[in-house]
């Protein structure tokens, strides 16, 4: 249940990180 919701906004946070890194 919550252990999902942070899964889920730890991987968006990674995706934005990623797509600065390769900007």
């Amino acid at each position: 249940m919550k252990l999902t919701s942070t899964i889920l906004h730890g991987f968006s946070l990674g995706g934005h990180m990623a797509s600065l890194a390769f900007t």
